[in-house]
């Protein structure tokens, strides 16, 4: 995903399918977990999936805030087991996955919000700009949304506000 705001909220996991299948740890293998299956269910048709966050996930991760320094690494690995447990259970066909956007969109917001900041004594309409931009009106609104984390008319009420304290 691009966050060219930079930060973001939550845990990336990168796993090591040839490992995880050829020597996967007890507790998966007796599960029947191995990374063949997790690459058809995960990868296969999409590659890659993202999940917005759930208690289920949080609580997963959760203890991990508390623990001696000692223990960080053992718990760790630990907890990435659980969560392979839980992603194994996963019914996908049910769950609510986060929008992914194709980079060239992303890339024309990132042009709109440029415009739109750069003159703030200029109006621009979401029609003017779909148009300028040959994206679809409910396209631009989405994907703003999804990248700046708030539909355009609050992102720049709010920008023109943090303008105008400083």
């Amino acid at each position: 995903m691009n966050l060219p705001l930079g930060y973001y909220q939550g845990v990336s996991v990168f796993i090591d399918l040839d490992a995880l299948t050829t020597t996967p740890p007890d507790i998966l293998s007796e599960a029947g977990i191995n990374g063949n299956n997790l690459y058809a269910k995960f990868c296969e048709q999409e590659g890659h999936t993202a999940m917005p966050a759930s208690e289920k996930i949080e609580h997963i991760f959760s203890e991990l805030y508390d623990l001696p320094e000692r223990m960080y690494l053992s718990y760790f690995k630990l907890k990435v087991q659980e969560l392979l447990l839980f992603l194994d259970m996963l019914d996908l066909e049910n769950t609510k996955r986060l929008n992914q956007y194709v980079s060239g969109q992303v890339e024309t917001i990132k042009e709109i919000h440029s415009l739109m900041t750069s003159d703030l004594k200029r109006h621009y309409t979401i029609e003017k700009l779909s148009k300028q931009y040959l994206m679809n009106t409910t396209t631009l609104k989405s994907v703003f949304k999804a990248v700046y984390g708030m539909p355009i008319a609050s992102y720049m009420k709010e920008y023109r506000m943090n303008l105008a304290r400083l």
